[in-house]
């Protein structure tokens, strides 16, 4: 010892004293163990993950666990590996290759490398366990030994006792800054939490924050010690859940509270615990941030899923409010002429016949509304299609005037079109939208115009069509024009107080305008009017432009021709073969071909069919029912084309529904046509095989005393009045005086306390004994109908029901149509109850049918 200096001694005095001091206290446990330390510290990691896990398993699921899992496992240099475990032992989740580094059984007491911690769905049900493996403490053998505790504190204390003291009062001095009030390998074992964390006083300033928090914020977490917890820019309803705990003095979990940093909106769920002093009394609340923008993102996508299905269920029924609405406008039409006829209120012959040309038109207009309805893949798609063909546009634009104008009468409003420049006589679009589109803008200008006039313009420019609906209505302001296209939009609650509607002809306007690859746009002034201007992009058909006058002659000649029996083009002769097992459809054809000359051969059935055509192979053109017993239409033709046979065949169905036409052409049909048949339809399929002649039909009339002024009998004028009376009536059942349907309202079916066919079977002999053996077989078809029901035979009774629904509107009984297409679709689905209503509705007709006195009574 005397090679040493003094103040070695001294030194080496002090290094004794101190390692004495030290030796002592470390028996009496007042010198923290590092290992017990770092030990200490996991088992706080594992409670702290456990903690989370727990959380993250209520509020997230197994997916989100995972994800934190691997965020622990990458940001803890110690953590090694993790895993999750439920409780049949069974390792759900594995982070880092755990199961090849886990060595401890589920009973044993966790270690220093390796720590398990119970994981609890709530309080009181376990749900699993974490594991955490740690890299281990120190190495084996000598160099272990070099890394104990002991070792490295003996040599630190005789080294460098002198600064252990002025380290002791660094770390005193320590004490004095708030951002040092938590020991470091609390501030350690803080910044491995994935979750942010602050510590406020009582005062609310940030004693501490965990690099966590520091990083989502946006700076260093020392910067944030000692500043207020307003300093971060949290968002929240009301106080803050921080600011409630420090009031209330209680545990606020769970409080939603939103930060933006950098243009980036975060969510978190924030936890604040309250910290109680030595003598027990609140000194501090520990808060606790819970990053959940992934998972309300997600609630907001399936918020959006969910509105996407609501919008979708809503498809079908916007479709029918939408038809329901359309409906509306021909219907007027229909009631107003037939009101006017029905009071004898028409100037002249022509203008009755032009009155009458309305009402077939809006009936058209009417049954191609229905079959929309009816197209089931429209609704389920969300999607219009559109079926462009040729066209007269000046006929279109007259039959839609025509169509408005009795709407346009009742207010006192003058009504025309006017052609601008030239307009190509024919194109080639989608007429019956274009029509829907300007019926709509016309209905809308009328009913919004109390006086003056509205006007449709029509111009034609580089395939470029152009409509103008003009009126000199209420106008509108820009705000109300931004939002008429809205569905159930209007002006404004005012507007539909006083002009009602329900604000979806607008909307309809636009989707058709825009199916067709054109614009709509509206220009307005309050108290002046509004325009309408659609550009549609056409096909022109042909090299004929009419200008306004020439468009007038045409449609004034074209009038005056159809209105003129004798003036009807009479179809080349031609021997034709009638397919079909219903006889009365058979009788009709007959009827309309025989006055044109044609030779008609009749069959009841395909096989009939091919034996009559192999043994009368002169035989032009084929008419051919699809469903029939014995040999359908479609096996039928299929046998011709395999034969080699190329005879004209034009089926004859009274399957409307989506893919039948394809699938008659399939089978080897050149035309299609549908029941109830149609005469003008029939001639028109028929004259594109065997074309017209130069000479005019005959038509046949009963003959009746002409008076001097307009050639009508008093006669034809009961029998007329008699007919419209009854078209009245089921119309105005229909839209009960013309309310306007609601769109959720489902139209009863028709209930006349009378009816009669439409046919002129009063003035033509041959359609009334149609009529009339039609008629007389149905009671006895009915009966059978019921018997099939009794021994439900639905498969013959659906035949029966299909048979029904196509004779009977071709024979004019139309409100038979409707129960017979139940009964049918009824008897396919084997639906007892609703085959029995269809037949009593059947029934019913049935007995209120009445036939007026035939034409040779009536002579």
């Amino acid at each position: 010892m005397k090679f040493l200096s003094p103040r070695n001694r001294i030194a080496l005095g002090l290094t004794g004293g101190v390692l004495l001091v030290i030796c002592i206290a470390r028996m009496l446990g007042q010198i923290p163990d590092k290992d017990a330390l770092t030990v200490k510290s996991r088992a706080q990691l594992t409670e702290s993950v456990a903690l989370s896990g727990s959380t993250i398993l209520l509020t997230g699921g197994g997916d989100e666990l995972a994800h934190y899992l691997r965020a622990m496992v990458q940001r803890n240099e110690d953590l090694l590996t993790a895993g999750v475990r439920d409780m049949n032992n069974e390792l759900i989740i594995e982070i880092d290759d755990h199961e090849e580094s886990w060595d401890l059984e589920s009973d044993e007491m966790s270690s220093h490398s390796q720590m398990h911690v119970p994981l609890f769905e709530n309080k009181s049900t376990q749900w699993g366990t974490i594991e955490l493996g740690f890299t281990p403490l120190r190495q084996p053998g000598f160099l272990g030994l070099l890394q104990s505790m002991g070792f490295e504190l003996m040599v630190f204390a005789a080294s460098a006792s002198f600064l252990l003291f002025s380290f002791i009062l660094g770390l005193v001095l320590k004490q004095l800054d708030p951002s040092q009030a938590a020991p470091q390998r609390v501030r350690d074992a803080l910044n491995n939490l994935a979750e942010g964390l602050m510590i406020l006083d009582t005062k609310e300033n940030i004693v501490l924050a965990n690099e966590s928090l520091a990083e989502v914020v946006g700076k260093p977490a020392e910067e944030l010690a000692g500043k207020k917890s307003k300093s971060i820019n949290f968002e929240y309803e009301g106080e803050s859940p921080w600011q409630v705990a420090f009031e209330e003095k209680r545990l606020v979990a769970n409080r939603r509270v939103k930060l933006n940093q950098d243009g980036t909106e975060k969510i978190f769920m924030a936890n604040c615990s309250p910290l109680l002093g030595n003598k027990g009394n609140f000194c501090a609340v520990m808060v606790t941030f819970d990053d959940v923008t992934q998972l309300e993102e997600s609630r907001i996508q399936l918020r959006e899923a969910k509105d996407a299905a609501d919008a979708a269920n809503e498809a079908k029924s916007n479709f029918l409010a939408n038809m329901s609405h359309e409906i509306r406008t021909p219907m007027n039409a229909i009631l107003g002429f037939t009101d006017v006829l029905r009071r004898g209120m028409e100037e002249n012959p022509e203008q009755r016949i032009d009155y009458l040309n309305t009402i077939h038109s809006s009936g058209n207009h009417l049954i191609e509304l229905i079959n929309d309805i009816l197209d089931l893949s429209k609704v389920e798609a969300g999607k219009l299609e559109i079926e462009k063909r040729e066209f007269e546009l000046p006929s279109l634009l007259h039959e839609t005037i025509n169509v408005m104008s009795a709407k346009a009468e009742q207010k006192d409003l003058e009504l025309g079109y006017e052609i601008q420049g030239e307009i190509p006589e024919l194109i080639t679009s989608d007429s019956t939208r274009i029509r829907q589109v300007l019926i709509n803008l016309l209905g809308n200008a009328i009913k919004f115009t109390e006086m003056g006039q509205v006007g449709l313009d029509c111009s034609f420019d580089n395939s470029n069509l152009r409509f103008a609906v003009t009126d000199t209505g209420i106008g509108m302001t820009e705000q109300q024009m931004a939002k008429i296209f809205e569905a159930f939009g209007q002006a404004d609650t005012s507007t539909t107080r006083k002009f009602g509607g329900t604000g979806l002809g607008l909307s309809i306007s636009k989707k058709f305008v825009e199916a067709l690859q054109g614009t709509i746009v509206v220009e307005s002034e309050p108290g002046v009017g509004t325009q309408f201007i659609v550009n549609i992009p056409v096909d022109e058909f042909g090299d004929t432009h009419l200008n306004h006058d020439q468009c007038v002659e045409k449609i004034s000649a074209t009038q005056s021709q159809s209105a003129d029996p004798a003036a009807q083009q009479k179809l080349n002769s031609a021997k034709i073969l009638v397919v079909d097992d219903g006889k009365t459809n058979r009788n009709i054809v007959k009827v309309v071909l025989s006055r044109h000359d044609m030779e008609i051969v009749e069959a009841e059935n395909g096989q009939e069919a091919l034996e009559i055509y192999a043994a009368q192979q002169d035989i032009d053109l084929i008419l051919m029912d699809m469903q029939m017993p014995i040999l359908d239409g479609y096996g039928a033709t299929a046998k011709l084309r395999e034969d080699g046979f190329d005879v004209p065949v034009i089926a004859l169905t009274g399957n409307v529904v989506k893919g039948e036409k394809e699938k008659c052409f399939a089978a080897g049909c050149s035309g299609f046509l549908p029941k109830p048949i149609v005469i003008d339809d029939l001639i028109e399929q028929v004259a594109q095989y065997v074309g017209f002649s130069d000479e005019a039909i005959e038509t046949k009339k009963t003959d009746k005393p002409e008076t001097p002024e307009t050639g009508e009998t008093a006669e034809f004028e009961q029998q007329v009045e008699q007919k419209l009376d009854s078209v009245e009536a089921s119309l105005n059942r229909i839209l009960n005086d013309q309310a306007e349907l609601a769109p959720e309202a489902e139209p009863d079916a028709l209930n006349p306390d009378s009816w009669t066919t439409s046919l002129p079977i009063a003035e033509d002999a041959e359609f009334y004994a149609i009529v009339e053996e039609f008629v007389a077989i149905l009671p006895e078809r009915i009966s059978a109908m019921r018997s099939m029901i009794d021994q439900s035979d639905f498969d013959e009774l659906a035949k029966q029901g299909h048979w029904l629904k196509g004779t009977s509107g071709t024979v004019g009984l139309d409100l038979m149509v409707e129960p017979a297409t139940k009964l049918e679709s009824a008897a396919e689905e084997s639906d007892l109850d609703i085959c029995t209503t269809s037949i009593a509705k059947i029934e019913q007709l049935l007995e209120k049918l009445e036939l007026p006195a035939s034409p040779h009574e009536a002579g």
